[in-house]
């Protein structure tokens, strides 16, 4: 995805801003027109605004992560991973199932039932399948695009600082084994549940007494953040994107950081079209523009959906043969 052109370019052109500044506005007017509650954008092939009722193609919502990733990396801009949390912890798990057997072509947000229909989207697929789940619905890409959402985000949960540190910017349960200015070798585990607890633990496996700094990010959604280091109050943040731990770290040193969760809600003034009868047809002089809410603890959404719109039913077309597909020497096929 080209939406980390502009500061790979910067890398050529260090001495010139505006490679950075396009990605920083490009992403603010993305979000602004097209972004939607769960975190992503809209794009069912073409962007389509914030309606709720339009879809996101799981390959957009792959790349969109690895993109913001390397973006972060190559610019220090923390917000890029703020907006990665949300799209990893909102968006990704719903289009898939949990066994990665089968997945969605595009998800709808305020699509809660999964049955053939035809979604307001750019490729409506008349044959329904875009919105169900399966190896095979929509275009396929999709399914060989699926797998690097996960495997990229856990491979860059850290990164290396100036300062011969490791920076802690993305929370999940891992190992991390490095060699402390190239010749310490240092364990770090990190424990935690995030996004559903609230607290990352952060334990410290090393032969002898070792100096390093750790950095570690505070999302934006955290009011406060309180660190603590073998039970006892290290510090307490507030307004900072990373905060830096360095000091002589001990065999066996534990420093929990404790993230307090809070409830926050969102007003989304998009249109809403009740009664569309099919897509492209909105309904004239309505006169209201209606707002939708949504609820989020950390980065994941809660998100009280209404009746979808802009489906239409999926013409009869009687019995149509199946689509083969071969893997692995054996052939499957599907009803479209």
């Amino acid at each position: 995805m080209n939406l980390k052109l502009p500061v790979a370019h910067a890398q050529a052109h260090s001495a010139d801003p505006q490679y950075n500044q396009a990605l920083r506005t490009g992403w603010h007017d993305l979000m602004t027109l097209h972004g939607l509650p769960h975190g992503m954008f809209s794009a069912d092939e073409d962007l389509h605004g914030n309606l709720s009722t339009q879809g996101t193609e799981l390959c957009a919502i792959v790349e969109t992560m690895f993109s913001l990733a390397q973006a972060a990396a190559l610019t220090d801009e923390i917000a890029y991973l703020d907006a990665l949390d949300h799209i990893t912890y909102s968006t990704l798990p719903a289009q898939t199932t949990g066994d990665y057997t089968d997945r969605q072509y595009f998800q709808v947000v305020d699509r809660v039932q999964m049955a053939r229909s035809v979604p307001d989207c750019t490729l409506p697929f008349d044959c329904g399948m875009s919105n169900v789940f399966g190896p095979y619905p929509g275009y396929t890409y999709c399914t060989a695009n699926m797998h690097q959402g996960w495997v990229k985000f856990a491979i860059h949960l850290w990164y290396a600082t100036p300062a011969q540190g490791v920076a802690a910017l993305k929370y999940a349960p891992n190992t991390l084994v490095i060699t402390i200015n190239g010749t310490v070798p240092v364990t770090i585990r990190r424990e935690t549940t995030y996004p559903f607890g609230k607290q990352v633990d952060f334990v410290a496996e090393l032969k002898k007494l070792t100096i390093f700094p750790l950095a570690l990010r505070l999302p934006a959604w955290c009011a406060e953040a309180i660190a603590l280091l073998n039970g006892q109050p290290l510090r307490t943040d507030r307004g900072k994107p990373i905060i830096t731990v360095a000091r002589t770290w001990r065999p066996h040193d534990r420093l929990p950081l404790c993230l307090p969760v809070a409830v926050r809600t969102s007003n989304w003034p998009q249109l809403t079209y009740p009664g569309a009868e099919a897509p492209g047809v909105r309904p004239q002089n309505t006169g209201a523009v209606a707002g939708e809410q949504s609820a989020r603890r950390k980065p994941l959404l809660y998100h009280p959906a209404p009746e979808p719109v802009g489906l239409r039913p999926i013409p009869d077309r009687g019995q149509r043969p199946g689509r083969p597909h071969h893997v692995d020497g054996r052939t499957f096929s599907y009803q479209c």
